[in-house]
């Protein structure tokens, strides 16, 4: 099985080599150091969502050892991470920062609850969101937009905040609508939808 070292890599590193390391034929799985829990989480969502088996142990402070073997495992069958469900159409925002448009800070948060009730209260909802730097703002505890993001996310848009930006905020404990993704994830997504809005 062959290990290799994410030590200090940052986002989306270790999820792109571990799924080069994967394709390589014959290849039975791969270990994957890593340095943070973020790094971690984003590797269990790639191998679930690619039907491997998936475990982790800390090695040491800040060392993690994340072991991705193929094959389906048992009881957990592939699900597609591409997939949203619900009503949605076919449209994905990628949403940069806590407030919509260039000016005051009052009324660019103003109209980005605005816009996010109008979007949770339309018949065809985003098929997702993707939420990167001061964007996690919104998708964090306190944010004024909670109610409107749990809506959307209820009617099947897929909600996906930057685990890196979490980490630089200090907010990796205080996501409150969602989950965690990685540049990766986001960009195959993007990759996916018909059309693609950036906020």
């Amino acid at each position: 099985m062959t290990t290799i070292n994410m030590i200090g890599q940052p986002c989306p590193t270790p999820v792109v080599e571990a799924k080069k390391a994967m394709s390589q034929s014959g290849s039975s799985g791969v270990i994957v150091l890593v340095d943070n829990p973020i790094a971690v989480q984003n590797l269990e969502k790639m191998a679930k969502g690619t039907g491997c088996g998936f475990s982790w142990e800390q090695k040491g402070e800040g060392e993690f050892a994340v072991t991705i073997l193929a094959g389906e495992p048992e009881g957990s069958p592939a699900v597609s991470q591409m997939q949203p469900a619900g009503n949605t159409g076919g449209i994905t925002f990628f949403i940069t920062g806590d407030q919509l448009g260039i000016g005051d800070e009052k009324p660019g948060k103003m109209l980005m609850k605005g816009f996010l009730y109008t979007l949770s209260q339309a018949s065809v909802t985003p098929a997702a969101l993707l939420v990167v730097n001061s964007g996690i703002k919104l998708t964090t505890q306190g944010s004024p937009v909670l109610d409107e993001l749990q809506a959307l996310s209820a009617k099947g848009t897929k909600i996906l905040t930057c685990g890196q930006c979490l980490t630089y905020y200090g907010l990796e404990d205080t996501l409150a609508v969602g989950d965690v993704g990685h540049m990766l994830e986001m960009v195959e997504i993007m990759n996916a939808a018909p059309r693609v809005m950036t906020l």
